[in-house]
C-alpha cells in the first residue's frame, strides 16, 4: 500500500477533514492534499512522526511501502496498523510497570508468557492469509 493510500484511509478512518490533518501538522489543506494524491512526500521526518501521533499508528507503517495484497483490501493493512500500535502501547506500559518494581517475578513472567502467545496467534493468523 502506498503511502498516500495509508494516509487517505487514516484520515477517513479518523473521521476527518484534509483541513483538519493539514491544521494539525501546521501546514496548508493544499500541501497536506498532495501527499493524498501520491505525488507529494513528506521531505523530512517530523512531519511522519506527527502523522503517526495523529493517526495513532507506527511511524514505520507511514514510512514501509508494499505491494498491495492481491485482494486489495485497505483494512488489513489498518487493522495490522492499529493491532501494531496497541501492541506496542501495551508493551509501552509494562515496561513501566516493571522499571517502577511494581510488579513481582511471578506477574512478569505470566504477563510475557501471555504477551508471547498473543503475539504468536497474530503471527499464525497472518501467515494463514
Amino acid at each position: 500500500m502506498k503511502f498516500a493510500e495509508k494516509i487517505r484511509m487514516l484520515r477517513k478512518a479518523n473521521k476527518m477533514t484534509q483541513t483538519e490533518v493539514a491544521e494539525a501538522l501546521g501546514m496548508s489543506r493544499i500541501s497536506y492534499s498532495a501527499y493524498e494524491v501520491g505525488g507529494k512526500y513528506p521531505r523530512n521526518h517530523k512531519t511522519y512522526y506527527l502523522l503517526a501521533e495523529l493517526f495513532n499508528c507506527d511511524k514505520n507503517f507511514l514510512l514501509l511501502e508494499d505491494e498491495e495484497d492481491e485482494e486489495g483490501d485497505p483494512g488489513v493493512e489498518l487493522s495490522r496498523c492499529n493491532v501494531l500500535c496497541r501492541l506496542g502501547d501495551l508493551v509501552s506500559e509494562f515496561k513501566k510497570l516493571v522499571d517502577s518494581g511494581k510488579l513481582t517475578e511471578n506477574e512478569i513472567e505470566v504477563v510475557m508468557a501471555d504477551l508471547n502467545a498473543i503475539c504468536d496467534e497474530h503471527i499464525q493468523k497472518l501467515q494463514l492469509k
